[in-house]
């Protein structure tokens, strides 16, 4: 009932014996080792923890994690050639009994990239790998304006990205002048907007009108000149009572 710890590889002496003896001997199951191989496709510092060929022993567990790096995504993971379901970016063998290959695939992120014209219309749409650079289309035109560029980054695209087209507008002068031919006022104005009138010069015997050209949506140089309308004055003609022989209306002058 006592037990022995001298054993010589698998066997037990008995030495110098003088009486009877009895041996129980107890055995017990021995793990079998397995492998799982992984396989990694699709960029080099993506990574999978652990790597390589993975000794387990029969019955036992073992989890791999699956790391992906900056602009790469999980694409799928297959476990002796069929797809399995991923958790936490993780998969775990349970219980193997088994050798097994596990496969996992790595994809570039792809991002969406919107050029479009000042009005919101889009000029172009192009999906380009993560740190790659989109194409923008051919300058765009607008009227009365002048293309300057794009407002966003788009040589190392790691978002979706919307990239608005720039335009400076063109600018036209408005020149004032009085009756008289005289400048009142010259103002440089962009295209489409108004320009601000100067106050009237005063002329004697006539009243302001109105300007001879609009201004209110400028689009080329123009020149504009105060009009005027002659005063008219009332002549009444009486006579010696106070009666009224003529009344007429006299233009200034």
């Amino acid at each position: 009932g006592q037990p022995v710890s001298n054993l010589i590889g698998d066997y037990y002496i008995f030495q110098n014996v003088m009486s009877e003896h009895s041996i129980h001997v107890s055995f017990k199951v021995r793990p079998v080792p397995y492998h799982i191989t992984v396989n990694k496709h699709g960029g080099d510092l993506n990574t999978v923890n652990p790597s390589g060929r993975i000794e387990v022993m029969g019955g036992s567990s073992q989890t791999f994690e699956f790391i992906a790096h900056t602009g790469y995504e999980l694409e799928k993971v297959l476990v002796d050639g069929q797809p399995v379901t991923i958790q936490n970016n993780r998969y775990e063998f349970q219980n193997v009994a088994a050798n097994h290959t596990l496969d996992v695939y790595f994809k570039v992120i792809s991002h969406k990239v919107r050029f479009v014209d000042w009005d919101g219309t889009v000029l172009k749409e192009e999906t380009v790998e993560h740190g790659q650079k989109a194409m923008p289309p051919a300058d765009p035109v607008r009227e009365g304006h002048v293309f300057t560029g794009w407002d966003g980054s788009y040589n190392e695209v790691s978002t979706e990205t919307i990239v608005t087209a720039q335009y400076k507008p063109n600018q036209y002068r408005v020149i004032f002048k009085g009756w008289d031919g005289a400048t009142l006022k010259t103002e440089t104005v962009d295209y489409g907007a108004a320009a601000t009138a100067p106050e009237p010069t005063a002329r004697a015997g006539y009243t302001f009108s109105h300007w001879s050209a609009d201004f209110s949506d400028v689009r080329q140089d123009i020149t504009v000149i105060a009009v005027y309308t002659i005063n008219q004055y009332t002549v009444t003609f009486v006579d010696h009572d106070r009666t009224v022989l003529k009344t007429e209306t006299v233009a200034h002058g």
